[in-house]
């Protein structure tokens, strides 16, 4: 019980840390310009996103046959977010894999992959919108082509690995060369 009021001490002293930071009247100067439902909408938008973005950590729970009800996936989400906000590289979203071991829900081996997996399912879109940006937006001449050949690869790349077993090899092999060598 004490290690739960210690993170929520060290979230709040965060919290207090980052609103000290803030420089309040550039702030209130910004808010000004603002166009206020710009920000309503996007708040409004941000949340059935983050609840679109839970389902899919929860679904690659459940292919890992561990169960975790709706709301309390949405809730570790919102939690591990905060985290990975204010952590470098939003590592502090690896949290969740803490929180589903206290829950009892999985191991944190588990728990750490299925966040892996989430944070690469971004990574992954990401990059094919970034592809598709090149495609429609072309910033410069060549950026379609180099687009497509991207969207390309990254459709192809995947399907190779899935259906041709290489995906097996390429993990055993990085089992050997990295990890066996460290156990």
């Amino acid at each position: 019980m004490l290690k739960y009021k210690v993170w929520r001490l060290l979230g709040l002293i965060i919290f207090g840390y980052i609103l000290c930071r803030i420089d309040w009247s550039q702030m209130a100067n910004v808010l000004k310009r603002t166009n206020l439902q710009w920000i309503i909408i996007a708040v409004l938008i941000n949340i059935p996103h983050l609840w679109l973005k839970s389902s899919r950590w929860q679904f690659l729970l459940a292919i890992q046959n561990k169960t975790i009800r709706n709301r309390e996936a949405f809730l570790l989400y919102l939690r591990a977010l905060y985290l990975g906000v204010v952590t470098p590289g939003r590592l502090g979203e690896f949290a969740k894999a803490i929180y589903l071991k206290q829950a009892g829900i999985t191991t944190i081996s588990h728990g750490f992959s299925s966040v892996l997996d989430d944070r690469l399912f971004d990574l992954y879109l990401l990059f094919l919108l970034a592809m598709a940006g090149l495609v429609l937006l072309t910033p410069w001449p060549g950026a379609g082509v180099f687009g497509w050949s991207g969207f390309a690869a990254a459709v192809i790349v995947p399907a190779i690995f899935l259906f041709s077993g290489m995906a097996e090899q390429l993990i055993s092999l990085l089992y050997k060369k990295v990890l066996a060598s460290k156990l």
